[in-house]
């Protein structure tokens, strides 16, 4: 499997299941599209952090707990969201409530923004 193996690890051993979808590198979102197409009822999500472009599932090396993350307060109504698992040739699709007991064990501060209606 493409991505992050110590992702994976930190997923199983917290029984938190998911998607695996392998497909070209994506670098930017306009070619990601065309591999998230197939991939049913999920929502994939943009990465916008002020430097470096990071998955929220690459909070896993953060172990200081430096990044404070926000969220789009619409991805509560939410049933699937989906990430690249720290590399661009692969997307990971979770359910919403495992995502936070995900970010609730990385030990990273986050919180909801209303950032559109």
């Amino acid at each position: 499997m493409n991505g992050d193996q110590k992702l994976y690890s930190i997923l199983n051993e917290l029984g938190i299941s998911y998607e695996y979808h392998e497909h070209p590198p994506a670098p930017t979102i306009e070619i990601a599209v065309q591999y998230w197409k197939d991939i049913a009822e999920t929502t994939h999500c943009k990465n916008l952090f002020l430097r470096n472009h990071v998955s929220p599932l690459g909070l896993i090396h953060d172990v200081e707990h430096h990044v404070h993350l926000f969220l789009d307060e619409n991805l509560k109504n939410l049933p699937k969201i989906s990430f690249h698992p720290n590399e661009n040739t692969a997307s990971l699709v979770i359910g919403f409530p495992d995502f936070l007991k995900f970010l609730e064990a990385m030990g990273n501060s986050y919180e909801f923004l209303e950032l559109y209606d």
